[in-house]
C-alpha cells in the first residue's frame, strides 16, 4: 500500500499545507480572493472512490481566535475583519463537507493538542491513516512533531484573547461560538 499526501507544497524556503482556505498559489497570493478559494473535499471523496482510493482527510484545527489573530496580526495575510469573515465562512464550508462525508474518512485533531501531546496524536493520525506502527512514516511523524512541539511551544491557548481590544473582540464575536474551545 502507498499513502501520498495531497496536502502539502514544496516551496524554497518551506514546506506548506493547503489549509483552509487556500487553494494553490493564486489564492494564497491574492489574499482578498482567498476567501473563494477552498478545497472541495466532496469532490476529492468522490473522485477518489471512483479511482479506487482509500481516500482520508486529516483536519488540524487551531482555535478560530488563535487562527485569526495569528494571520492578522503576527502575519500580513489581511486584516482582523477580513480574516473573520474569510474564516468564518471556510469553516462553514469544511464544516458543511466534513458533516457530508463519513466519519470513517476523516480525523480532527486540534492544533494545541498536536504540539502538546504528540505521541497521542500520531498514534491517532496513523490508525486513521492505516500506516504500521513501526513504520519508517510513523517514526518521521513523531520526530517532527516532537521537533515542532520544541519550537513551537502551544502554552497558553487562550492567550490570543490579550492580543485584541474590546473593538477588535467585536469584530470576531460573530464567528467565535462556532468554536467549541471559545469558553475553554
Amino acid at each position: 500500500s502507498t499513502v501520498f499526501f495531497l496536502n502539502t507544497v514544496f516551496t524554497e524556503k518551506a514546506v506548506n499545507m493547503y489549509s483552509y482556505p487556500w487553494g494553490g498559489p493564486r489564492c494564497y497570493l491574492k489574499r482578498f480572493a482567498r476567501v473563494v478559494c477552498n478545497i472541495d473535499t466532496i469532490d476529492l471523496a468522490r473522485i477518489a472512490e471512483e479511482a479506487g482510493i482509500d481516500f482520508r482527510i486529516v483536519v488540524l484545527r487551531r482555535s478560530i481566535g488563535a487562527a485569526v489573530v495569528s494571520a492578522s496580526l503576527h502575519r500580513p495575510y489581511g486584516t482582523l475583519v477580513s480574516e473573520s469573515r474569510m474564516l468564518i465562512q471556510s469553516w462553514a464550508l469544511l464544516r458543511t463537507h466534513l458533516n457530508i462525508l463519513d466519519p470513517d474518512f476523516y480525523i480532527e485533531i486540534k492544533y494545541e493538542d498536536m504540539l502538546s501531546e504528540p505521541e497521542e496524536s500520531v498514534k491517532r493520525l496513523i490508525a486513521h491513516l492505516n500506516i504500521p506502527e513501526g513504520s519508517f512514516l510513523n517514526k518521521w511523524f513523531l520526530k517532527f512533531l516532537k521537533s515542532s512541539a520544541k519550537t513551537h511551544p502551544v502554552g497558553n491557548p487562550n492567550k490570543w484573547k490579550s492580543e485584541v481590544d474590546e473593538k477588535q473582540l467585536s469584530y470576531m464575536k460573530d464567528m467565535l461560538h462556532l468554536d467549541r474551545n471559545y469558553n475553554n
